[in-house]
Protein backbone atom coordinates (compact mmCIF):
# COMPACT_ATOMS: atom_id res chain seq x y z
CA UNK A 1 0.00 0.00 0.00
CA UNK A 2 1.13 3.49 -1.00
CA UNK A 3 0.82 6.25 1.16
CA UNK A 4 0.62 9.38 0.03
CA UNK A 5 1.86 12.61 2.36
CA UNK A 6 -1.23 15.60 1.77
CA UNK A 7 0.54 18.86 0.96
CA UNK A 8 -2.63 20.63 2.83
CA UNK A 9 -4.45 19.02 6.13
CA UNK A 10 -4.06 16.09 7.91
CA UNK A 11 -0.99 14.82 7.95
CA UNK A 12 0.73 17.03 5.55
CA UNK A 13 4.39 18.69 6.84
CA UNK A 14 4.69 21.45 8.75
CA UNK A 15 6.62 24.50 6.85
CA UNK A 16 9.07 25.47 9.47
CA UNK A 17 9.75 29.28 8.85
CA UNK A 18 12.36 29.83 11.88
CA UNK A 19 15.58 27.34 10.64
CA UNK A 20 17.47 29.42 8.12
CA UNK A 21 17.87 32.51 10.64
CA UNK A 22 19.38 29.82 13.23
CA UNK A 23 21.45 27.31 10.97
CA UNK A 24 23.20 31.10 9.90
CA UNK A 25 23.83 32.38 12.89
CA UNK A 26 21.20 34.88 12.63
CA UNK A 27 19.13 34.64 15.58
CA UNK A 28 18.16 37.78 17.68
CA UNK A 29 18.36 36.81 21.63
CA UNK A 30 18.79 38.96 24.57
CA UNK A 31 22.40 39.58 25.20
CA UNK A 32 22.43 40.56 21.10
CA UNK A 33 20.37 43.69 21.63
CA UNK A 34 22.34 46.86 22.30
CA UNK A 35 19.45 50.04 22.82
CA UNK A 36 21.36 53.30 22.73
CA UNK A 37 22.97 54.25 25.91
CA UNK A 38 22.97 50.92 27.15
CA UNK A 39 24.87 50.14 30.97
CA UNK A 40 25.63 46.95 32.22
CA UNK A 41 24.53 45.71 36.00
CA UNK A 42 26.27 42.79 37.74
CA UNK A 43 24.47 41.36 41.33
CA UNK A 44 27.01 41.19 44.33
CA UNK A 45 26.17 37.58 45.59
CA UNK A 46 26.34 35.95 48.74
CA UNK A 47 29.87 33.55 49.17
CA UNK A 48 28.25 31.52 52.37
CA UNK A 49 25.02 29.56 52.67
CA UNK A 50 23.45 30.93 55.45
CA UNK A 51 24.49 34.47 57.44
CA UNK A 52 23.15 37.65 58.99
CA UNK A 53 25.44 40.54 56.97
CA UNK A 54 25.96 43.83 57.51
CA UNK A 55 26.85 46.51 54.69
CA UNK A 56 29.26 49.03 55.17
CA UNK A 57 30.64 52.21 53.18
CA UNK A 58 29.56 51.77 48.95
CA UNK A 59 31.35 54.70 48.42
CA UNK A 60 34.07 53.09 46.93
CA UNK A 61 31.95 51.42 44.63
CA UNK A 62 29.93 54.66 43.48
CA UNK A 63 33.32 56.36 43.02
CA UNK A 64 34.81 53.80 40.70
CA UNK A 65 34.97 54.13 37.04
CA UNK A 66 32.32 54.10 34.73
CA UNK A 67 30.03 53.32 37.85
CA UNK A 68 26.28 54.57 37.91
CA UNK A 69 24.23 53.45 40.28
CA UNK A 70 24.84 50.81 43.47
CA UNK A 71 21.50 49.40 44.80
CA UNK A 72 21.69 47.53 48.16
CA UNK A 73 18.34 45.89 49.84
CA UNK A 74 17.89 49.26 52.06
CA UNK A 75 17.44 51.26 48.60
CA UNK A 76 14.45 48.62 47.86
CA UNK A 77 11.94 49.06 50.04
CA UNK A 78 9.20 50.58 47.63
CA UNK A 79 9.28 47.39 45.88
CA UNK A 80 7.51 43.96 46.51
CA UNK A 81 9.11 40.59 46.87
CA UNK A 82 9.13 37.50 44.45
CA UNK A 83 6.11 35.70 45.57
CA UNK A 84 4.55 32.25 45.35
CA UNK A 85 0.72 31.84 44.91
CA UNK A 86 0.31 28.22 44.61
CA UNK A 87 0.66 26.34 47.89
CA UNK A 88 -1.59 23.70 47.84
CA UNK A 89 -4.13 23.35 51.14
CA UNK A 90 -2.80 20.78 54.00
CA UNK A 91 -4.25 17.51 55.36
CA UNK A 92 -5.82 19.80 58.30
CA UNK A 93 -7.24 22.24 55.25
CA UNK A 94 -4.78 25.49 55.60
CA UNK A 95 -2.09 26.21 53.66
CA UNK A 96 1.58 26.91 55.01
CA UNK A 97 2.88 30.51 55.30
CA UNK A 98 5.77 30.96 52.44
CA UNK A 99 9.03 32.87 52.56
CA UNK A 100 8.95 35.12 49.38
CA UNK A 101 12.24 36.07 47.98
CA UNK A 102 13.57 39.52 48.62
CA UNK A 103 14.78 41.68 45.20
CA UNK A 104 18.42 41.94 47.37
CA UNK A 105 18.80 41.19 50.83
CA UNK A 106 18.48 43.40 53.78
CA UNK A 107 20.22 41.84 56.59
CA UNK A 108 20.16 38.16 56.41
CA UNK A 109 21.42 35.85 53.34
CA UNK A 110 20.37 32.07 53.04
CA UNK A 111 22.20 30.32 50.21
CA UNK A 112 25.60 30.54 48.40
CA UNK A 113 24.08 32.54 45.67
CA UNK A 114 21.58 35.35 47.48
CA UNK A 115 21.39 38.50 46.24
CA UNK A 116 23.19 41.51 48.53
CA UNK A 117 23.67 44.30 45.82
CA UNK A 118 23.16 45.76 42.28
CA UNK A 119 25.95 47.38 40.41
CA UNK A 120 25.60 49.45 37.37
CA UNK A 121 28.51 50.77 35.27
CA UNK A 122 29.70 51.44 32.00
CA UNK A 123 29.94 47.55 31.10
CA UNK A 124 29.98 44.17 33.29
CA UNK A 125 33.46 44.41 34.07
CA UNK A 126 33.47 47.94 35.47
CA UNK A 127 30.09 46.93 37.54
CA UNK A 128 31.72 43.81 38.65
CA UNK A 129 35.21 45.77 39.83
CA UNK A 130 32.88 48.10 41.60
CA UNK A 131 30.70 45.22 43.28
CA UNK A 132 34.49 44.14 44.72
CA UNK A 133 34.70 47.44 46.28
CA UNK A 134 31.23 47.33 48.60
CA UNK A 135 32.09 46.87 52.71
CA UNK A 136 29.82 43.36 53.27
CA UNK A 137 30.21 42.04 56.77
CA UNK A 138 28.97 38.33 57.30
CA UNK A 139 28.73 36.42 60.52
CA UNK A 140 28.49 32.49 59.31
CA UNK A 141 26.09 30.20 60.91
CA UNK A 142 25.50 26.37 60.53
CA UNK A 143 23.36 26.03 57.67
CA UNK A 144 21.12 23.32 56.63
CA UNK A 145 21.82 21.17 53.14
CA UNK A 146 20.71 17.86 53.28
CA UNK A 147 17.27 16.87 52.06
CA UNK A 148 17.20 13.52 54.12
CA UNK A 149 18.73 15.38 57.26
CA UNK A 150 16.49 18.72 56.95
CA UNK A 151 14.18 17.58 59.47
CA UNK A 152 16.50 15.79 61.71
CA UNK A 153 17.05 17.12 65.47
CA UNK A 154 19.99 19.35 65.60
CA UNK A 155 19.72 20.04 61.87
CA UNK A 156 20.09 24.04 61.44
CA UNK A 157 16.51 25.72 61.06
CA UNK A 158 16.35 28.03 58.03
CA UNK A 159 13.87 30.17 59.34
CA UNK A 160 13.93 29.55 62.97
CA UNK A 161 10.20 31.38 63.65
CA UNK A 162 8.74 28.63 61.94
CA UNK A 163 10.79 25.96 64.62
CA UNK A 164 11.29 23.59 61.87
CA UNK A 165 12.51 22.83 58.05
CA UNK A 166 9.31 21.56 57.06
CA UNK A 167 7.75 24.01 54.63
CA UNK A 168 4.41 22.12 53.76
CA UNK A 169 2.61 18.55 54.07
CA UNK A 170 0.42 17.28 51.62
CA UNK A 171 -1.61 14.27 51.35
CA UNK A 172 -3.55 12.35 48.40
CA UNK A 173 -5.00 8.76 48.64
CA UNK A 174 -7.13 6.97 51.33
CA UNK A 175 -4.72 5.94 54.60
CA UNK A 176 -7.39 3.34 56.03
CA UNK A 177 -8.07 1.99 52.67
CA UNK A 178 -4.34 1.85 51.99
CA UNK A 179 -3.62 0.39 55.46
CA UNK A 180 -6.28 -2.71 54.74
CA UNK A 181 -4.75 -3.88 51.69
CA UNK A 182 -1.36 -3.99 53.39
CA UNK A 183 -2.64 -5.98 55.95
CA UNK A 184 -4.12 -8.59 54.01
CA UNK A 185 -0.96 -8.43 51.73
CA UNK A 186 0.38 -11.73 50.58
CA UNK A 187 4.00 -9.85 49.10
CA UNK A 188 4.88 -6.37 50.23
CA UNK A 189 7.83 -4.69 48.20
CA UNK A 190 9.75 -1.60 49.46
CA UNK A 191 12.42 0.62 47.82
CA UNK A 192 14.04 4.09 49.03
CA UNK A 193 15.81 5.84 46.61
CA UNK A 194 17.31 9.68 45.61
CA UNK A 195 15.87 11.81 42.83
CA UNK A 196 19.00 14.36 42.62
CA UNK A 197 19.20 18.05 42.13
CA UNK A 198 19.22 18.91 38.86
CA UNK A 199 20.89 22.62 37.11
CA UNK A 200 18.72 23.00 33.74
CA UNK A 201 22.42 24.29 31.69
CA UNK A 202 20.33 25.54 28.91
CA UNK A 203 22.39 26.71 26.23
CA UNK A 204 21.55 30.47 26.83
CA UNK A 205 22.15 32.10 30.38
CA UNK A 206 19.64 34.38 31.11
CA UNK A 207 19.86 37.80 30.41
CA UNK A 208 17.41 40.92 30.82
CA UNK A 209 17.20 44.67 29.21
CA UNK A 210 14.87 46.72 31.43
CA UNK A 211 13.97 50.33 30.05
CA UNK A 212 11.74 53.14 31.31
CA UNK A 213 9.83 54.66 28.54
CA UNK A 214 9.29 58.32 29.94
CA UNK A 215 6.94 59.58 27.01
CA UNK A 216 4.53 55.87 27.85
CA UNK A 217 5.14 56.51 31.93
CA UNK A 218 5.83 52.72 31.50
CA UNK A 219 8.54 50.12 31.86
CA UNK A 220 9.84 47.76 28.91
CA UNK A 221 11.76 44.36 29.63
CA UNK A 222 13.06 42.24 27.40
CA UNK A 223 14.21 38.83 28.72
CA UNK A 224 14.21 35.50 27.11
CA UNK A 225 11.33 33.52 28.80
CA UNK A 226 8.59 30.70 28.78
CA UNK A 227 5.51 33.44 28.42
CA UNK A 228 5.33 36.88 28.84
CA UNK A 229 1.93 37.38 30.04
CA UNK A 230 2.99 35.88 34.19
CA UNK A 231 6.09 38.02 34.24
CA UNK A 232 3.82 40.82 33.04
CA UNK A 233 1.21 40.24 36.30
CA UNK A 234 3.99 39.18 38.96
CA UNK A 235 6.12 42.24 38.08
CA UNK A 236 3.41 44.59 37.96
CA UNK A 237 2.78 43.86 41.39
CA UNK A 238 6.07 44.09 42.74
CA UNK A 239 6.36 47.08 41.49
CA UNK A 240 2.47 48.33 42.78
CA UNK A 241 1.42 49.28 39.18
CA UNK A 242 -0.69 48.55 36.56
CA UNK A 243 -0.69 45.99 33.67
CA UNK A 244 -0.33 48.03 31.24
CA UNK A 245 2.45 49.46 32.55
CA UNK A 246 4.81 47.19 31.55
CA UNK A 247 5.16 45.66 28.18
CA UNK A 248 7.62 42.21 28.26
CA UNK A 249 9.17 41.14 25.15
CA UNK A 250 11.06 37.51 24.59
CA UNK A 251 12.79 37.62 21.50
CA UNK A 252 14.86 33.99 20.13
CA UNK A 253 15.41 32.07 23.49
CA UNK A 254 18.17 29.59 23.63
CA UNK A 255 16.43 26.69 25.66
CA UNK A 256 13.78 27.44 28.32
CA UNK A 257 12.73 23.69 30.17
CA UNK A 258 11.25 25.13 32.97
CA UNK A 259 13.14 27.47 34.40
CA UNK A 260 13.16 30.58 32.22
CA UNK A 261 9.41 30.50 33.01
CA UNK A 262 9.99 32.43 36.55
CA UNK A 263 10.47 35.83 37.39
CA UNK A 264 13.93 36.28 39.22
CA UNK A 265 15.59 39.21 40.65
CA UNK A 266 17.48 40.68 38.32
CA UNK A 267 13.75 41.73 36.16
CA UNK A 268 12.98 44.29 39.03
CA UNK A 269 16.59 45.27 39.16
CA UNK A 270 17.05 46.57 35.60
CA UNK A 271 13.60 47.97 35.51
CA UNK A 272 14.11 50.36 38.95
CA UNK A 273 17.95 50.74 37.19
CA UNK A 274 16.52 51.86 33.96
CA UNK A 275 14.12 54.01 35.86
CA UNK A 276 16.37 55.88 38.01
CA UNK A 277 18.97 56.40 35.09
CA UNK A 278 16.89 57.25 32.40
CA UNK A 279 18.58 54.84 30.09
CA UNK A 280 18.72 50.72 29.82
CA UNK A 281 20.44 48.57 32.41
CA UNK A 282 21.33 44.89 30.96
CA UNK A 283 22.17 42.30 32.99
CA UNK A 284 23.86 39.41 31.50
CA UNK A 285 24.26 35.98 33.25
CA UNK A 286 27.26 34.43 33.22
CA UNK A 287 27.44 29.90 33.64
CA UNK A 288 28.83 30.30 37.27
CA UNK A 289 25.49 32.46 37.87
CA UNK A 290 23.05 30.48 36.52
CA UNK A 291 24.29 27.12 38.76
CA UNK A 292 24.38 29.51 41.80
CA UNK A 293 21.14 31.01 41.22
CA UNK A 294 18.62 29.71 38.66
CA UNK A 295 15.75 27.51 39.85
CA UNK A 296 16.92 23.98 40.13
CA UNK A 297 15.28 21.11 39.69
CA UNK A 298 13.77 17.69 41.97
CA UNK A 299 15.91 16.64 44.70
CA UNK A 300 13.52 14.52 46.48
CA UNK A 301 14.05 11.46 48.79
CA UNK A 302 11.49 9.09 48.37
CA UNK A 303 10.15 5.69 50.13
CA UNK A 304 7.54 3.69 48.30
CA UNK A 305 5.98 0.21 49.20
CA UNK A 306 3.45 -1.98 46.85
CA UNK A 307 1.15 -4.36 48.69
CA UNK A 308 0.28 -7.81 46.11
CA UNK A 309 -2.13 -10.62 46.95
CA UNK A 310 -0.75 -14.34 46.29
CA UNK A 311 -0.80 -13.89 42.26
CA UNK A 312 1.15 -10.49 42.29
CA UNK A 313 -1.66 -8.37 41.83
CA UNK A 314 -1.31 -4.61 43.02
CA UNK A 315 -3.44 -4.21 46.22
CA UNK A 316 -2.51 -0.66 47.13
CA UNK A 317 0.60 1.59 47.26
CA UNK A 318 2.39 3.71 49.93
CA UNK A 319 4.66 6.72 49.40
CA UNK A 320 6.68 8.83 51.20
CA UNK A 321 8.33 11.89 49.95
CA UNK A 322 10.10 14.28 50.74
CA UNK A 323 10.75 17.69 48.52
CA UNK A 324 13.45 19.79 48.84
CA UNK A 325 12.12 23.07 47.79
CA UNK A 326 15.32 25.85 48.81
CA UNK A 327 15.48 28.25 50.95
CA UNK A 328 12.99 30.83 49.64
CA UNK A 329 9.38 29.46 48.35
CA UNK A 330 9.90 29.86 44.51
CA UNK A 331 6.93 30.64 41.99
CA UNK A 332 5.73 27.26 41.54
CA UNK A 333 8.11 25.74 43.58
CA UNK A 334 4.95 23.68 46.04
CA UNK A 335 3.09 22.69 43.33
CA UNK A 336 5.58 20.73 41.33
CA UNK A 337 5.58 17.79 43.84
CA UNK A 338 2.01 17.72 44.16
CA UNK A 339 1.24 17.73 40.49
CA UNK A 340 3.33 15.08 40.24
CA UNK A 341 1.85 12.68 43.09
CA UNK A 342 -1.56 13.30 41.45
CA UNK A 343 -0.75 10.74 38.74
CA UNK A 344 1.42 8.31 41.25
CA UNK A 345 -0.72 5.19 40.28
CA UNK A 346 -0.08 5.58 36.41
CA UNK A 347 -1.69 3.09 34.38
CA UNK A 348 -1.66 0.41 36.43
CA UNK A 349 -4.99 -0.65 38.47
CA UNK A 350 -3.86 0.09 42.10
CA UNK A 351 -7.59 0.38 44.44
CA UNK A 352 -5.69 1.90 47.13
CA UNK A 353 -3.27 4.73 47.61
CA UNK A 354 -1.50 6.80 50.64
CA UNK A 355 0.55 8.97 49.19
CA UNK A 356 2.44 11.83 51.94
CA UNK A 357 4.33 14.85 50.58
CA UNK A 358 7.08 16.61 52.96
CA UNK A 359 8.31 20.39 51.57
CA UNK A 360 11.58 21.31 53.29
CA UNK A 361 13.33 24.43 53.44
CA UNK A 362 17.17 23.79 53.49
CA UNK A 363 19.94 26.70 53.14
CA UNK A 364 19.79 26.12 48.99
CA UNK A 365 19.46 27.33 45.81
CA UNK A 366 15.15 27.55 45.31
CA UNK A 367 14.04 24.21 43.44
CA UNK A 368 11.07 24.79 40.76
CA UNK A 369 9.48 23.23 37.87
CA UNK A 370 11.70 21.49 35.50
CA UNK A 371 11.48 19.17 32.23
CA UNK A 372 8.03 17.98 33.39
CA UNK A 373 7.31 19.69 36.72
CA UNK A 374 6.81 16.96 39.06
CA UNK A 375 5.55 14.35 36.66
CA UNK A 376 8.98 12.29 35.80
CA UNK A 377 9.83 12.06 39.32
CA UNK A 378 6.18 10.28 39.25
CA UNK A 379 6.14 7.98 36.50
CA UNK A 380 10.28 7.17 37.55
CA UNK A 381 9.09 6.29 40.94
CA UNK A 382 6.29 4.09 39.78
CA UNK A 383 8.47 2.67 36.85
CA UNK A 384 11.34 1.97 39.74
CA UNK A 385 8.61 0.31 42.35
CA UNK A 386 7.03 -1.80 39.61
CA UNK A 387 10.42 -3.21 38.38
CA UNK A 388 11.05 -4.32 42.05
CA UNK A 389 7.63 -5.80 42.22
CA UNK A 390 8.72 -7.75 39.30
Amino acid sequence: MTVVTPKFGMGASVLRREDQAFLKGLGRYTDDIQPAGLLHGYVLRSPVAKASFTVGSTEAAKAAPGVHLVLTGADLAHLGKLKSGVMQRQPDGTKAPTRDIPVLCHDRVNYVGDAVAFVVADSRALAQDAAELIEVEYEGEDAASGTATALDEGTPLVWPELGSNRAFSYHIGDKAKTAAAFARAAHITRIEFINNRLVCNYIEPRSAIGEWNTQENRFVLTTGSQGVHSMQYILADIFKIKKNQLRVITPDVGGGFGPKSFVYREHPLVLEAARRLGRPVKWAGDRTEHFLTDAQGRDNVVTAEMAMDMDGRFLGMKVDLLANIGAYVSQYGPFIPYIGVTMSTGVYDIQALDVSVTGLYTNTCPVDAYRGAGRPEAAFLLEKLVDACA
